[in-house]
């Protein structure tokens, strides 16, 4: 097996081990029960994915000194031995609101169709949004679980009223709930995870056309 097969699984051990840790409320635990079900497995091989760098993606290395500080420190740490491997990617058409979004917001899959690994029950993979960046309002039809590893942002959810998320902790996004995040001085670095429709795209809300997103 190789360094990196490990890497991929350490990394994805890691995330689960954090969000079966529990303390979160009673919607998180349904969907973590229902990630834990269809979890990826240990990796016997990966896809041909080369390493793709994007402007956000200059942000990494400060967001992993930061989680290397806090309670991302062992989330942190994987992603730091996978980084060289991440082909971060960002699939939205020009947003009116920001036309530079392309520069300051970035995804990378690791488990998926598309990730290091192939996976076709659930999708696994980062967001890192760089510092005073709106992430404008978007939803999709999967069911989406973030982790924050690093940087603190304000986060929107529906109707609830928007809050300010530390490292740490978990947020769900339930199927087509319109969501949006908005950093601070610092850039977030986050987990996230697709469950159920997996290849129906996101959408900006202000917009109608179509592309594939976290």
């Amino acid at each position: 097996m190789s360094s990196l097969n490990l890497q991929v699984d350490g990394f994805l051990d890691g995330v689960l081990h954090r969000l079966l840790a529990g303390g979160a409320d009673a919607s998180v635990e349904e969907e973590v029960a229902a990630l834990r079900a269809a979890w990826p497995g240990r990796t016997t091989s990966l896809s041909p994915v080369e390493g793709k760098r994007l402007p956000a993606s200059d942000h990494l290395a400060s967001a992993l000194e930061r989680a290397a500080k806090g309670e991302g420190a062992d989330i942190g740490h994987a992603i730091a031995g996978l980084a060289e491997a991440l082909s971060w990617t960002y699939s939205y058409p020009t947003n009116l609101r920001d036309r530079d979004l392309s520069s300051k917001v970035a995804f990378a899959q690791i488990a998926g169709r598309s990730g290091l690994r192939t996976d076709t029950d659930i999708h696994v993979g980062l967001t890192l949004i760089a510092p005073h960046v709106v992430y404008p309002a978007h939803r999709h039809p999967a069911v989406e679980l973030y982790l924050v590893v690093s940087g603190t942002a304000l986060w929107q959810c529906g109707e609830i009223e928007p809050a300010t998320r530390a490292p740490g902790s978990i947020i769900l996004h339930p199927s087509n709930v319109v969501h949006a995040m908005t950093t601070f001085e610092e850039p977030l670095l986050a987990v996230w995870t697709w469950r159920g429709d997996l290849v129906s795209p996101s959408i900006y809300v202000n917009m109608q056309t179509e592309a594939h997103a976290s």
